[in-house]
């Protein structure tokens, strides 16, 4: 599943930036705690808060990434549990990378691959990706029988596909 990279945006890094995640968009709260020793990222309240001992932008940058790594491990491999069970076929590993053209990819093995900035979409269009690559392991093209695969599981999948369409280049602003 491929997408092309347009006008990235670039983050900064300050309090008060917008970052988006899973559809919505959440306010970097940055504290400086120099009593800390390491930095922690979290949800919370609507803000993406990140407390570090210092503000250093690189470093921060690289918290706030890797959180997003680990959201995204967390979030698709429950997904992809959730929906396996459709599909009836077995899967093999579940890698989350930073991809620059593609959303996901299903090997002959039945491993699948996910784009980490699938964390920035909105969660229907997250699990539309799943259960694209999912319908892989029945298919492995982009056939009529491929897309009633997609269609049994998810009826509304071209709304999906139309946004991630229009909206994807938007959302390939961090390196995961």
């Amino acid at each position: 599943m491929k997408e092309q990279q347009k006008d990235k945006p670039i983050h900064h890094f300050e309090s008060g930036e917008i970052f988006q995640y899973r559809g919505t968009g959440l306010a970097l709260n940055l504290i400086i705690n120099s009593s800390r020793k390491r930095i922690m990222v979290k949800k919370q309240a609507g803000t993406l808060l990140v407390v570090a001992p210092f503000a250093e932008k690189t470093v921060i940058k690289d918290a706030v990434e890797k959180w997003y790594r680990e959201r995204a491990r967390e979030v698709i491999t429950d997904k992809v549990t959730y929906f396996q069970q459709f599909i009836e076929k077995p899967v093999g590993e579940i890698r989350i990378k930073e991809q620059k053209s593609r959303w996901g990819s299903c090997s002959s093995q039945g491993n699948l691959n996910f784009n980490c900035l699938l964390m920035l979409a909105p969660s229907e269009v997250l699990d539309y990706v799943v259960v694209h690559e999912l319908c892989h392991r029945k298919e492995m093209n982009h056939s009529e029988r491929f897309w009633r695969e997609v269609s049994k599981i998810m009826p509304d999948y071209r709304v999906h596909k139309k946004w991630l369409k229009e909206h994807g280049s938007k959302i390939m602003s961090l390196n995961c």
